[in-house]
């Protein structure tokens, strides 16, 4: 049964020796292992000081934006939530990874999660049809 995964945010330039060894990036010590459970006990304590739910969603949601412009870890290992979601989460979410990993290739190395959802939310809301009543969403 297969409830997580680790990958290499990483691409590599043509080594005619041949490609890295595993073993050189997925080594107990160079993975770091994200726990959404963990997150949500983060977010939780943040939390738990704002008696108002608007000042609650404004610490949860900065707290977010802060953690989606850290840098991505070479190694990571997270959930893959397959059974209970299927393979579209994981698909996106690898091809997330490959993204930020080509800007990051070709030099741009500060790109991030962040960065990605800045140009592809815009894109998203412009596609969609929305109806009035959830038009204060996206306002």
């Amino acid at each position: 049964m297969v409830t997580d995964i680790a990958v290499v945010n990483k691409l590599f330039r043509h080594n005619p020796d041949g490609p890295p060894r595993h073993n050189d990036f997925f080594s107990e010590d160079s993975v770091e292992i994200k726990d959404p459970d963990k997150l949500m006990k983060e977010l939780a304590e943040l939390t738990s000081a704002a008696a108002n739910p608007t000042e609650k969603l404004r610490i949860a949601l900065s707290h977010s934006e802060n953690t989606a412009k850290k840098t991505l870890p070479d190694v990571e290992r997270f959930p893959t939530h397959f059974y209970e979601d299927g393979i579209t989460g994981v698909e996106g979410s690898l091809k997330c990874r490959a993204i930020i990993a080509h800007r990051h290739f070709i030099g741009d190395t500060d790109y991030s999660f962040h960065d990605l959802m800045q140009e592809i939310v815009p894109k998203m809301q412009n596609s969609c049809d929305l109806s009035p009543l959830h038009q204060d969403l996206i306002d």
